[in-house]
């Protein structure tokens, strides 16, 4: 059972699945304690009640919320007090890598911090705290992860905490069928993150530098797709745009479809890290981008069918900032100005390799503590983080009276800080995509396949109106 800052639910780790728990559901589950057989319980409710009550204990055990045990042994649920929850951690296990690419986002933070590295038993101690906040999720990234010979300790570490290992970052250059199988093996369930940009080792390699052979880095990356695509492990593919990979996406979309790939995530970079110095000859024209996103989505949408139930696609796309196969049945966001000005991570923040923590994996120049100095709870409560943690998105002041505001949410504040200085400037990236994008993609491409915009009359505004 998971305590958010306005409600409660239960996740189960096995499937990802969250159900949301009212009032009297939870006080239900606390009686539901392995003491009581199901009489007991029932004795606690009228007779109008207990019919309802046996449903939902039904609907728990088909679930696998709830077992039955033949001897009495005492569960205690101990929710954890803290506001606002953390959910979820980004943890850098590592400050190595195998590549240098052109584009990574940590790469000033590690001139400094390189070989700082935590050790396996500070990494079980933080894995520690955060088990005891209740912590949903920890997602594993680096460096390059796969690197630390104890890899498989530190992610048996995050499942026996009963955690999950939401995500796994990967450029695949060391992936191999043993590590394939062990987190296919995982009781839980995991996604895998790859790195593909381009579908040419010429293309690949635009992006992902350092003194590897483009050659090996294109198939390292491909064979590390169709293994743990073949093992039935969730793949995401994540894709950095340039000059010379826009051209490519439908033949990409097509690739990474025969590949049973379920996830594919495309990005400009942004202009943190190595990128500041290498975007003049990487950086595509936004006219360009749009251009890209327009044909590839030509292509996914005849692939999407919706029905009562929700839609069906061999294969989700996003468009960062922009676009999600989802909303073809679901309401798109609609974001009022008194919202958290990055909802996503507003319970989320990030874990360097050294032990500094920090608001996001962009804001890594804004330190909020290190778990070698301080508990990750006293860290992720403190002024520092939560200041950057509850910014409204009313004090963006130049976004105020923008027309796509509604939803865009202006946009990356670690990206707007980086252009202006100012953590409140407007995002100068979701201003170039933003309000073209839903015109003039969005709007004639449902049109053609039959889709309609759901969402506030606000939002559905922006894609109408001329």
């Amino acid at each position: 059972m998971l305590k958010y800052d306005t409600y409660l639910c239960l996740f189960n780790n096995k499937t990802a699945a969250e159900f949301l728990l009212d009032r009297e559901q939870a006080e239900l589950i606390y009686l539901l304690d392995g003491t009581r057989t199901t009489d007991n319980v029932l004795s606690e409710f009228d007779k109008e009640s207990q019919e309802t009550v046996r449903t939902f204990v039904s609907k728990l055990s088909s679930e696998g919320c709830l077992e039955s045990i033949a001897n009495p042994q005492k569960r205690i649920i101990d929710l954890p007090l803290v506001q606002p929850y953390l959910e979820g951690v980004l943890f850098d296990i590592t400050s190595l890598c195998n590549l240098r690419c052109h584009h990574c986002y940590v790469s000033d933070f590690y001139k400094e911090k390189r070989g700082k590295d935590l050790s396996l038993d500070e990494i079980y101690g933080v894995l520690d705290d955060l088990a005891a906040m209740n912590v949903r999720d920890v997602a594993v990234t680096g460096g390059e992860p796969i690197l630390r010979d104890d890899i498989r300790k530190i992610i048996e570490g995050i499942v026996a905490r009963n955690m999950r290992l939401g995500s796994f970052f990967t450029n695949g250059l060391e992936i191999e069928k043993d590590f394939v199988s062990f987190i296919s093996s995982l009781p839980q369930f995991t996604r895998i993150y790859i790195s593909l940009d381009g579908l040419t080792p010429y293309s690949h390699s635009m992006i992902r530098g350092g003194d590897v052979n483009s050659n090996v880095t294109h198939a390292a990356a491909i064979r590390a797709i169709e293994m743990f695509a073949s093992a039935g492990v969730p793949v995401t593919i994540n894709t950095s745009l340039h000059q010379k990979n826009l051209s490519e996406l439908p033949a990409m979309y097509q690739l990474l479809k025969r590949m049973n790939v379920s996830q594919w995530r495309i990005a400009v970079p942004k202009p943190i890290g190595r990128y500041k110095e290498t975007q003049p000859e990487l950086k595509p024209q936004w006219d360009n981008v749009l251009a890209a996103y327009a044909a590839l989505l030509d292509i996914h949408l005849q692939d999407v069918s919706v029905s009562n139930e929700g839609f069906t696609s061999p294969i989700e796309v996003e468009f960062e900032l922009l676009f999600r196969t989802e909303i073809v049945y679901k309401k798109i966001k609609f974001y009022q100005p008194g919202d958290i000005a990055c909802l996503y991570h507003k319970n989320r923040c990030s874990i360097k390799a050294n032990g500094d923590v920090t608001p996001c994996g962009y804001f890594d120049y804004i330190v909020a503590g290190n778990i070698r100095e301080t508990p990750i709870q006293q860290i992720w409560i403190s002024n520092k983080m939560q200041s950057v943690k509850t910014m409204k998105i009313a004090e963006v002041s130049e976004c105020k009276d923008c027309p796509s505001l509604a939803i865009c949410g202006t946009g990356c504040r670690a990206v707007a800080h980086r252009l202006t200085g100012d953590i409140r400037a407007k995002d100068e990236y979701a201003c170039a995509q933003v309000i073209k994008f839903h015109k003039e993609v969005v709007t004639p491409l449902f049109e053609k396949y039959g889709f309609s915009v759901r969402g506030s009359a606000e939002v559905e505004d922006i894609f109408t109106d001329s």
